[in-house]
């Protein structure tokens, strides 16, 4: 994402004198263009604790003085340096330089309680937050048709294998109606039998009784021959 850029900041030592400072030192720029010439400074960003409106966020702060790069130019990326902005003794015909005091506890608990209630580092750009990663669609599976099982092939049992298995009967052919049915194979017609010759029997009384007797015809008696 982008920012807008901000103003400079308006700071200015001689209206903090005696406020409590929490400094972020960021770097040490040389060769700055001035109206004096080229100058060294300080870049920082200041939080100032004690102002009358509450606690002031100010980005971008330059220290041209050298009492104060002298006291932050090791401190470089480093934690914050807390002190209260003060004024040294002035030199013959110069004006009193500005320092830094060291804070008491009663400062480091003020600090501590603002970092606490803003979330630790003001001028930190929270992290953008890892949005999560889109589920991957499932792809439908489609279901898996079971491959059709071929039928057992059906072998011919020969007849007498198995124990106790009867052989397959056939089943009788269905006859047409009114044709009659046919008479099964070993029905064979049976051949009449062969008439018994009669033996011509002696034309006798006897004979003719037992012929007789037989049912059967008794040829009349031959003539006699004389």
């Amino acid at each position: 994402m982008f920012q807008q850029p901000t103003a400079g900041s308006n700071f200015k030592a001689k209206d903090h004198v005696g406020h409590l400072l929490l400094i972020y030192v960021r770097e040490l720029r040389t060769g700055i263009v001035t109206q004096y010439g080229p100058s060294d400074a300080i870049s920082a960003d200041v939080v100032v604790l004690t102002d009358q409106n509450g606690p002031r966020v100010e980005p971008g702060v330059l220290f041209f003085q050298k009492p104060l790069i002298g006291s932050l130019r090791n401190e470089v990326g480093k934690d914050p340096v807390l002190a209260r902005l003060g004024q040294g003794v002035a030199k013959p015909g110069q004006d009193p330089p500005y320092i830094l005091n060291p804070f008491d506890q009663n400062d480091a608990d003020w600090a501590t309680q603002w970092l606490t209630s803003v979330g630790g580092n003001p001028f930190q750009t929270a992290p953008a937050l890892q949005q999560p990663a889109a589920p991957v669609p499932q792809v439908p599976q489609a279901p898996v048709a079971p491959l059709p099982q071929a039928a057992p092939a059906a072998f011919p049992v020969p007849a007498g294998v198995g124990a106790g298995v009867p052989a397959p009967v056939a089943a009788p052919i269905p006859q047409a109606p009114g044709v009659p049915q046919a008479p099964p194979q070993w029905a064979t017609p049976q051949a009449a039998p062969a008439p018994i010759p009669t033996a011509p029997m002696a034309n006798s009384p006897e004979a003719a009784a037992a012929a007789a007797a037989l049912g059967m015809q008794v040829p009349p008696p031959a003539p006699a021959v004389h």
